[in-house]
This record gives structure tokens, sequence and C-alpha cells, in this order.
């Protein structure tokens, strides 16, 4: 198992009345889900294209797929809509600082500009997720010691938010 899926899984409250994996299709955490007991309905592409009851789910799961949506604010509603109160969004991402620069050859990291709307952004998934009702619990900023590069500038961040 790798470093981020064990450290992602770790966040992953146990099992309750339903989960719902948010771009499932690669099956990377959909296996371990099942294994701890999890009521799995697996979503590819919209939420909205599964015909979930309001409130239906007290957990969403979402590994490395909201970095890729669309319409990161339309999903995120979806997930207020069929997340009960009280549940949780457990979610890993690209870091968004891993994404606004690179190693140079001398193996600093410079970042050209954070604040590029090339990719999102911290802001960008609590502007989405505070308005569907999420409130941020935990973050995690994933790094790997092995790794030269990557133990000095996180690749991945992993958070969790509850839904008020």
């Amino acid at each position: 198992m790798s470093l981020h899926r064990a450290n992602f899984l770790a966040l992953v409250p146990p099992p309750g009345r339903l989960t719902v994996d948010i771009g499932c299709d690669d099956e990377r955490v959909t296996p371990d889900l099942r294994a701890a007991g999890h009521r799995l309905v697996g979503v590819e592409s919209a939420p909205s294209q599964v015909a979930l009851e309001d409130g239906a789910a007290d957990l969403a799961v979402a590994f490395m797929s909201l970095t890729d949506v669309e319409d990161l604010p339309a999903v995120a509603r979806e997930l207020g809509r069929v997340v009960a109160p009280g549940g949780r969004l457990v979610a890993a991402v690209v870091h968004p600082l891993s994404t606004a620069g690179a190693f140079q050859e001398d193996g600093r990291f410079r970042i050209d500009t954070y604040f590029d709307r090339r990719h999102l952004i911290l802001e960008d998934y609590s502007r989405a997720l505070e308005p569907a009702g999420f409130l941020f619990e935990r973050f995690r900023e994933i790094y790997d010691e092995e790794h030269e590069n990557w133990s000095r500038v996180p690749p991945f961040l992993d958070f969790t938010a509850v839904r008020a």
C-alpha cells in the first residue's frame, strides 16, 4: 500500500449507513473501503448522476478526484445534498503548492505564482465546500521522507470536512 493511500485511509471514519466514493473508477481506495465494511455507492463522473435521497450518506470519500472536476462548486453542492448533517467528506488532492512551481536543476523548488488560475488552490476548495455546508476539520500534508524532493514540498493534501 502506498504511503499516501495509507495516510488517507487513516482519516476515513468507520463504516456507517452509506459511503459515496467520488471518482471510484480507478478503484485506488474502493477495495480498502469495502474490506473495512463500507456500504458503497460509486460515482465516476458527477454525483448528480446518482439518484440518492437528500442526506442518504454519512460519508463521502474523494481520493485524488476533486482536483480534476470541471465544476467543483456543483460537485460540492451535490455532496452537501447527499451527505447528512454530521456526516463527513474525506478528500485527497494534489497539494496546491506542488502545482504552483517546479524543482529546478539545483534541487530548489521555485514557485512561479501560487495564485495562477491554471490549478486549484486551497481557497477554491474552501469557497466550494463552505456554501455546501461543509466545515473543514483536519488537514494533512503528505510528504515522502524517502524521496529527496517530496520530503521538502508536499505533493498531496488530505482533509476532512464535516457537514454542518
